[in-house]
Parts: structure tokens; C-alpha cells; sequence
């Protein structure tokens, strides 16, 4: 078990100590806890829609959210399971993919399970390939409250244009359309283009402004 400060807040942790350090630095995707910093309120939800091993899920619990994480590769998730277990009060646990669909897709890796590049979209050639359970957002969102979400984060390896959706945007304005952190992967998409013209035509409630490399803060247009 090691410890780590980021921006003030103790979180501990196992695994790769370099990662962690990159992190109490300011040195890996800062803007990122800025979005946190800004949106996490205490006592309201954050929905972090791949975890990975649970960095920004810990650091908004640490802000005082409700948080619930989301993680369906076995080898990352048994990563945020132990660091969740070192960490005061519990994370809400999601061990399954969110996508288009409810039951089981398949989840696939280039280089192994854990390294956070595990995605429902297959990107050339493939090492490993798991089936996982699956939900669509919608259903996620009734289970985290409605009208308690602050953030949602989604950072899930080109599988987000499976999340994306009509349907999503429906939920969200249900729930009051609240901000998204919104990492893309144009390289890992069956059309990028077209993905970002889809979400100007579904998403028209949202603003849509790039605050790092493929990485968007997506925020209602009435806020």
C-alpha cells in the first residue's frame, strides 16, 4: 500500500507508483481534475464511466461525492477494487460495460487486460477477447438518481459512440443534462466524423468545448 497527495487530497493506493506520481505532480491529464474541482459537489453523484483503477473515482469521493464507477476489464477492475478498499467510505462499484445495449458484449484487448485500452471496438489486431456484462446509460442513470448527477465522466477507449446516443440524450435531459467529461478516440472509431456530427444533431441541449487533446467538457446550454 502506498499513498499519494493529489492536490491536497490523501489517497491510497497499489500498484504502479509512476502512474501515481505523474498524478500528485500535475503532470497527467490536469485537465481533468480541474473539470472535478469545478463540477464535484458534496453529497451529489459523480458517474465515472471507465474507472480504470478508480483515480478519479477516489480523488471526487475525496471532494465528498457519491461516486459510482464503472469498469468491465477484470484485471482493472480487481485494481479498483483494492484501492476502493483502502479508501474510507465505499465507492459504488459497476463492474460492467456501459454501451447500446443490455447483456453481454465483448470486450477486447491489442496487449493485455489492465493497461486501460480495453475497448468494445476492435482496433486491428486482437490479443485477448472477453465477454462482460453490459447496460446502456439510461439504465445507469436511473440507478445513480436522476436529479442527483453533478458529473459524468466517459472515457471508454472508442467504445463512447456506442454510449452517445439518442437515447442517451433523452435520459440526460431527464436528468437535468448534467456536465460530461468526454474523452474521444478518433483513432479507434469506426467514423469519427461522423460520431462528431452525430453529437451536435442529438446533443443540441449541450456546448461542446475541447479542453485538451480529445478531450471534451460537454455543458448544458442553459446553464
Amino acid at each position: 500500500m502506498n499513498n499519494a497527495i493529489i492536490r491536497g487530497k490523501h489517497i491510497k493506493y497499489t500498484g504502479k507508483d509512476e502512474f501515481w506520481k505523474l498524478c500528485e505532480a500535475n503532470a497527467l491529464e490536469p485537465e481533468s481534475f480541474d473539470v472535478l474541482d469545478k463540477y464535484i459537489k458534496k453529497k451529489k453523484t459523480f458517474v465515472d464511466i471507465g474507472a480504470w483503477c478508480g483515480v478519479l473515482s477516489l480523488y471526487a469521493q475525496k471532494l465528498g461525492a457519491k461516486v459510482y464507477s464503472c469498469e468491465p476489464d477484470p484485471v482493472a477492475f480487481a485494481s479498483l477494487d483494492a484501492n476502493d478498499s483502502l479508501n474510507g467510505e465505499k465507492l459504488n462499484l459497476v463492474p460492467c460495460a456501459i454501451s447500446d445495449k443490455n447483456g453481454k458484449v465483448l470486450l477486447n484487448t491489442q496487449s493485455g487486460f489492465g493497461n486501460s485500452e480495453s475497448s468494445l471496438n476492435v482496433r486491428g489486431s486482437v490479443a485477448k477477447e472477453i465477454e462482460v456484462v453490459s447496460m446502456t446509460i439510461g439504465n445507469l442513470i436511473e440507478v445513480c438518481e436522476l436529479k442527483n448527477i453533478c458529473l459524468i465522466k466517459i472515457d471508454v477507449e472508442g467504445g463512447e459512440e456506442k454510449i452517445m446516443n439518442r437515447e442517451t440524450s433523452a435520459m440526460l435531459a431527464k436528468a437535468g443534462n448534467p456536465p460530461i467529461l468526454l474523452a474521444v478516440h478518433p483513432a479507434w472509431m469506426n467514423n469519427f466524423n461522423m460520431f462528431m456530427q452525430n453529437l451536435l444533431l442529438w446533443f443540441p441541449q449541450y456546448n461542446f468545448d475541447l479542453i485538451a487533446k480529445d478531450t471534451y467538457l460537454c455543458t448544458s446550454v442553459s446553464a
